[in-house]
């Protein structure tokens, strides 16, 4: 400012997620019956996030789900249990 003071950058989100990925099923990750080979399912994943800034300082937490889209998916051992997230920032670039 004008005052050679410096300025103090503080602010907070909230945030929906929405993406797709791929998950590779075997015996090790599934339920019941074996499976005779490998699969890539699609999924679809959904959460929320919350981040607060201090200057170029972040902090990141986030919940979610992977919903795999297809019926061999939901053999998942994962299928639609709530993950946890959690990052640290740093801005490299001039604000």
């Amino acid at each position: 400012n004008d005052k050679g003071e410096v300025e103090q950058k503080k602010y907070k989100s909230i945030n929906f997620l929405l993406g797709a990925g791929r998950i590779t099923l075997n015996d090790n990750n599934t339920t019941s019956n074996p499976l005779e080979r490998d699969l890539n399912v699609l999924t679809l994943n959904v959460g929320g996030a919350y981040s607060f800034v201090f200057n170029k300082f972040n902090v990141f937490f986030s919940l979610g789900y992977d919903i795999p889209t297809t019926a061999e998916g939901r053999r998942w051992i994962f299928d639609k249990k709530l993950w946890i997230g959690f990052g640290l920032g740093y801005s490299v670039f001039k604000n």
